[in-house]
């Protein structure tokens, strides 16, 4: 059963009325979109630093007694509070980040090395990634249960990628290549001088 996404709108206002909850809100729907991992990575990486910077911000001017207050352990306690939320979710965010970044660059490679390899030999792919033959077995299995690769399987005895949808190429043309759907970002193969759609939404190519 596919799980409702969160809407923006509802987001914004966790991130005013509760901030943690917020955060976490903001996290799970950038993760969901597998298609623009990198995007999103960069963006949630660009948001952590900022929240980190205001946790930041806002201690150096505590010290410094900038703010003021009747109660100093009031003044502690709420720094405290601010850093701890603030500062803590923004290196969240930052990890997270990270995280997704080198996710999809690594999975847009290994796309790029499925296409070039042209029969699929996992052998091959490992080989010019270059990883280990079961950490890409590994993380062509993820690719797969992703959507990366529709109706793909994995032949462990044959120690290739089965692509049963691939069409056949037309006399003569050998030239294919990866390209990423303008509408929503998945990765396609081409072949040159054929007209395309995208796999996963339809979108012309």
């Amino acid at each position: 059963m596919r799980k409702k996404n969160v809407s923006w709108g509802i987001i914004v206002v966790w991130l005013i009325l509760f901030f943690p909850v917020g955060l976490v809100l903001l996290c799970r729907k950038v993760s969901r979109e597998k298609f623009e991992r990198v995007a999103n990575g960069k963006f949630l990486r660009r948001f952590g630093w900022v929240l980190f910077s205001f946790s930041v911000f806002y201690f150096l001017l505590a010290v410094t007694g900038h703010l003021q207050a009747e109660d100093r352990g009031n003044i502690v306690s709420g720094v405290l509070l601010i850093f701890i939320i603030f500062g803590g979710g923004g290196l969240l965010a930052v990890s997270r980040g990270n995280e997704m970044i080198y996710l999809g660059q690594k999975y847009y490679r290994y796309v790029s090395l499925v296409n070039a390899s042209g029969d699929g030999s996992v052998e091959q792919i490992a080989a010019a990634y270059p990883a280990a033959f079961d950490q890409t077995v590994s993380d062509l299995q993820a690719m797969i249960r992703d959507g990366y690769f529709r109706d793909a399987y994995l032949d462990l005895a044959g120690k290739k990628l089965v692509l049963p949808k691939q069409k056949e190429e037309p006399a003569g043309t050998s030239f294919r290549q990866a390209v990423r759907c303008r509408s929503c970002g998945a990765p396609n193969t081409i072949v040159s001088g054929m007209a395309a759609e995208c796999e996963y939404c339809g979108s012309p190519l």
